[in-house]
């Protein structure tokens, strides 16, 4: 399991915000995360939103319904070769 260390780069160096790794591993993967807080993404508007997923799902089927669209399914999987 990855370990994660909290510390800002500044020059070149990297200076921690909590405890730092340990010394006795001598190679480390660091992932930098840029944080710039200047950058806001602009507001959602809900009502586009769900008019975007407007008609994405079909309405509810009866179970003899869902039945029947598998048992189609399945009729199209017999080939020559599987009798």
């Amino acid at each position: 399991m990855l370990k994660n260390y909290e510390a800002v780069y500044h020059n070149g160096h990297l200076h921690w915000l909590g405890m730092p790794p340990l010394r006795e591993i001598e190679k480390r993967h660091v992932v930098v995360v840029d944080l710039d807080k200047g950058a806001t993404r602009p507001p959602v508007d809900i009502r586009q939103l769900l008019a975007q997923t407007r008609g994405c799902l079909r309405p509810l089927r009866s179970i003899d319904e869902i039945d029947q669209n598998i048992s189609g399914m399945r009729s199209e999987w017999n080939r020559a070769w599987d009798r």
